[in-house]
């Protein structure tokens, strides 16, 4: 119980790094590793306007609000506390139950029976602490998300936070043009639902959030005693891929209704259920609901409907012309399907599907450029 009230009282600095900066800024303030210059030098074609999918549209404020972790912990700050609330009366009870069946004992040695009144009082008591344990227990589970669930995604997003100053956070305007969209909400989760689109537009798009990735161990002195480092995800002779705990994927949350198409978003894996064939998965968006300022909404998905995004430091290969790819769109979560033009260092030149202007190229962190066609199975 003491590291449950040192828990609720420390405050969040103790047991993660220091919140990133805001995921709300634009790439070309936050450093982003994404650029969105074409080849030619010309502008960027007009973004007409912001995104409206709610739960990753874009923020105002001072740069803190969309700071999911710090909604985690203040979610779970103010559930830990009411629960001290009532770890306290249980310890005042405790105190007076022990007292009074210390008088009793010694009463009853020297001949004197407690009477039936002492008894019952002793018996309410007793009822007492039973209904505040209970009590407790429905206190850690109030809201959308059990206390318990709530600190095991508040201690997945923190190793991502480790990799912020690596990778700089970046969010700001608006998307690009292309059509119109309507509105369909989608998850397989009892989480906050994401907002789906029908044939999704890059008109509506907004700036996304930055990558996150794990921090690599810290090496040892001694090589017997360095730990073994975890992969975030490993594939077998097969071709077979398996995620493990807070590997950044992009994913495709599956539709409530057939008939809608919905996007490939950037996500991290907080939750692993059951093994082999059956094995699933619980991924996260990384965007807080603006709305609510909770965090992302998780989503229950399968292997076939993700796709391992490489670790930071990892060695990649060039790709060659004219393969089809699967890239974050500069300045957005959001994954779309792409031409590769020509390799720049790190940087991949792309033609993304679906430019009005088929001249228009950009440029993106290799990292995100997963060898993928972004095609609907699975």
């Amino acid at each position: 119980m003491q590291n449950f009230k040192e828990l609720a009282l420390d405050g969040p600095s103790k047991y993660w790094s220091e919140a990133p900066t805001s995921r709300r800024r634009k790439a070309t303030l936050g450093g982003s590793p994404d650029r969105g210059e074409e080849s030619n030098n010309k502008k960027k074609p007009a973004m007409a306007s912001q995104r409206k999918r709610v739960e990753r549209g874009r923020g105002g404020g001072n740069g803190h609000d969309g700071n999911a972790e710090l909604a985690i912990w203040e979610s779970c700050q103010d559930t830990m506390k009411s629960m001290l609330t009532l770890v306290a009366r249980m310890e005042e009870g405790k105190k007076e139950i022990l007292l009074m069946e210390a008088g009793l004992k010694e009463r009853e040695i020297l001949g004197d029976p407690p009477s039936v009144l002492e008894l019952d009082s002793l018996s309410s008591l007793q009822r007492e602490q039973v209904k505040l344990s209970e009590q407790i227990h429905a206190a850690g589970k109030t809201g959308d998300t059990p206390l318990i669930e709530r600190l095991k995604v508040l201690r997945g997003l923190q190793s991502h936070n480790e990799g912020a100053a690596a990778e700089p956070s970046r969010r700001g305007g608006a998307g690009r043009e292309k059509s119109s969209m309507d509105l369909d909400v989608a998850s397989e989760s009892p989480a906050p639902s994401p907002m789906v689109v029908d044939k999704p537009s890059r008109k509506n798009r907004d700036l996304g959030t930055a990558s996150r990735s794990s921090q690599p161990p810290k090496e040892s002195t001694s090589s017997k005693d360095a730990p073994a480092h975890t992969p975030s995800y490993e594939i077998d002779a097969k071709g077979k891929v398996t995620f493990n705990l807070r590997a950044e994927v992009a994913f495709r949350p599956r539709p409530q209704d057939p008939n809608v198409e919905t996007e490939w978003i950037q996500g991290v894996v907080v939750k692993i259920i059951g093994e082999g064939k059956s094995r699933r998965y619980d991924v996260q968006d990384p965007e807080p609901d603006e709305v609510t300022n909770r965090p992302g909404a998780i989503h229950k998905s399968s292997a076939a409907r993700m796709v391992p995004i490489p670790e930071l430091g990892q060695s990649l290969p060039d790709y060659p012309q004219g393969k089809a790819v699967l890239a974050r769109y500069p300045d957005t979560t959001t994954f779309y399907k792409a031409e590769v033009v020509a390799m720049n260092g790190k940087f991949v030149k792309l033609r993304f599907e679906g430019e009005e202007d088929e001249q228009v190229t950009m440029e993106v962190d290799r990292r995100f450029v997963l060898d993928h066609r972004g095609d609907n199975k699975g």
